[in-house]
């Protein structure tokens, strides 16, 4: 049926092109959705709160509906979230097809690699400019929603904008996932590259005398255009840069990717290492096995693989976590005067607090986090799915090891990345207020941190519960499409009146406000134990099911 290459990679994002836009769209659209709440404010209240969110955006323009909708979701939550996905989609375009060894059966066909790799980059911009068509119809019909002029044009190159952005970061994610054995380790480097950069960017912003950083931050070159703000000078040029960078990444990704061997790197064969190692005979491979510790349990062998892409993705949210805190003092002063007596203001920040240190907080970096965390649990949960995908289990359930331990060795190194970070993360903020002598309660710190686990529980619980029934890559569209929707409707709950037992379904609403509010003991509870259900099943059916050509 698909006679292409790139048709086939087309087909296959299919799905994630629906979700990621079709979501993204009915967030902006509920942002259009608020500006009639704010007709009520004075100007100067308005563009006077959002000058102190400078580090999410250039607030320009916020008192009219595009600078207003740029400033909430288009300069940051949007073009981030796209673009999470296309690293992840970059890093494992040739190199996910490598660790399943099913590249080898595309290579046998009457293609070159140049032209492989050429279509498949093909299906991706194709797949990410459906996303912009599909972000610029909410752009559409938010505007005909809150009744303002609509101009499809604006509304068509603000999406193609970030299908630009998320663009190059999936061509990062390609570029190292030349030099790297695991798509994993790149799509952790690449997540580390787009926390710096969110960092750059707003820290050139806020910080004086650091704007030159600026100048090195991919995210700059996105938002010094807003083509939603009628009258705002825009800059071809920036999203020419984009589009440069983008090219000669993939030249160079494609050139690597026809001269290194298939499984290896450039960096060993300029070292006279070679992917295809001499013959061994069977004792030499037990002895070098045996003094391996990653063969010695799947525990080590999970940990091993994914310490790499662990680091970094730890690494970005700490280092968030950090930024988020140092620069509380700054913008909190400006913002507690108008919020303080205003409630409708106050709603613009989605109902938090943020005129204490700890209803800042909880808005800059647990309003985020959360999300953030869900997708790194997800991704690490999702190499089970894989091994069963691919066939793998089969080697490894043929060792004398039974499959509740296989299964509860890989389940308890994701649970501790799991717990890990949260902790890491609370010590973070916690060191950081005390460099930067702020106050925050460190029971409540603790608490928006470890509530998080939970939440995870129930994601690596879905992967689990679907494994060897549903394709890995399913069980992926699966589990996002349900974060994006649980976070949507946490979003916009309030303003769209929706019913009761719709917000109950969100992982986010359980969650609350804990840095304001402290620990909640039922809703974790009850999270918990879904989790532990989900997880039952997941144990329960791996048992009892076969496990032949990649299906359980």
């Amino acid at each position: 049926m698909f006679r292409t290459v790139w048709s086939k990679t087309l087909r296959d994002y299919r799905l994630p092109l629906l979700n990621w836009g079709i979501g993204m769209a009915l967030i902006i659209a509920a942002v259009y959705a608020t500006i009639s709440q704010q007709s009520g404010q004075s100007a100067a209240s308005i563009n006077q709160i959002m000058q102190s969110f400078r580090f999410l955006g250039d607030p320009v323009s916020v008192t009219t509906p595009g600078g207003f909708v740029y400033i909430k979701v288009l300069d940051h939550t949007v073009p981030i979230a796209i673009t999470i996905w296309a690293l992840l989609a970059g890093a494992r375009m040739v190199r996910g097809e490598e660790e399943r060894n099913s590249i080898d059966l595309l290579l046998a066909t009457p293609i070159s690699r140049t032209h492989l790799l050429i279509e498949k980059l093909l299906a991706l911009l194709l797949a990410l400019i459906g996303i912009g068509l599909l972000i610029s119809v909410g752009i559409i019909g938010g505007e005909q929603a809150a009744k303002v002029p609509v101009d499809a044009g604006r509304a068509l190159l603000a999406g193609l904008n970030v299908s630009i952005y998320a663009f190059l970061y999936g061509s990062i994610a390609l570029f190292l996932s030349q030099f790297f054995l695991s798509r994993g380790t790149a799509a952790g480097i690449t997540s580390g590259i787009l926390a710096i950069d969110f960092v750059l960017a707003g820290t050139a912003r806020t910080v004086p005398h650091t704007e030159w950083l600026q100048y090195i931050s991919p995210l700059y070159y996105y938002q010094i255009n807003k083509p939603l703000i009628i009258g705002y000078t825009n800059y071809p040029y920036a999203a020419a840069i984009l589009i440069v960078l983008a090219l000669l990444l993939c030249i160079v990704s494609v050139w690597l990717f026809t001269t290194r061997d298939i499984g290896g790197s450039p960096l060993a064969q300029r070292s006279g290492q070679s992917a295809t190692r001499p013959a061994l005979n069977r004792g030499a491979v037990l002895r070098q096995a045996l003094r391996d510790p990653a063969t010695w349990s799947v525990s080590l062998h999970t940990l091993r693989a994914q310490a790499t892409p662990m680091l970094w993705w730890i690494v970005s949210i700490l280092l968030y976590g950090a930024y988020g805190t140092y620069i509380t003092p700054q913008l909190l002063k400006p913002v507690e005067n108008l919020v303080k007596n205003n409630p409708v203001l106050a709603q613009l920040f989605s109902g938090h607090d943020t005129t204490t240190n700890a209803g800042f907080i909880n808005y800059v970096i647990f309003f985020f986090m959360p999300l953030v965390i869900l997708l790194y649990g997800m991704v690490q949960a999702l190499t089970w799915s894989s091994a069963l995908d691919t066939g793998r289990m089969e080697l490894v359930l043929g060792t004398p090891h039974g499959r509740a331990r296989i299964q509860s060795e890989h389940l308890i190194v994701v649970i501790m990345q799991l717990i890990l970070t949260p902790i890491l993360l609370w010590l973070t903020i916690m060191l950081s207020a005390l460099a930067i002598n702020i106050s925050v309660d460190s029971a409540h710190v603790a608490a928006a941190s470890l509530s998080i686990l939970p939440m995870s529980l129930v994601i690596i619980g879905i992967v689990y519960a679907c494994a060897g029934r549903l394709r890995n890559t399913t069980i992926m569209l699966i589990t996002t499409f349900y974060l994006i929707a649980a976070f949507m409707v946490e979003w916009v709950y309030a303003l769209l009146k929706l019913p009761e037992w719709v917000l109950s379904l969100s992982l986010f609403h359980a969650y609350g406000n804990p840095m304001v509010d402290g620990w909640q003991w039922t809703p974790n509870i009850v999270m918990v134990i879904v989790a532990i259900v989900l997880l039952g099943i997941g144990f329960v059916q791996f048992h009892s099911a076969n496990v032949d050509k990649g299906n359980v």
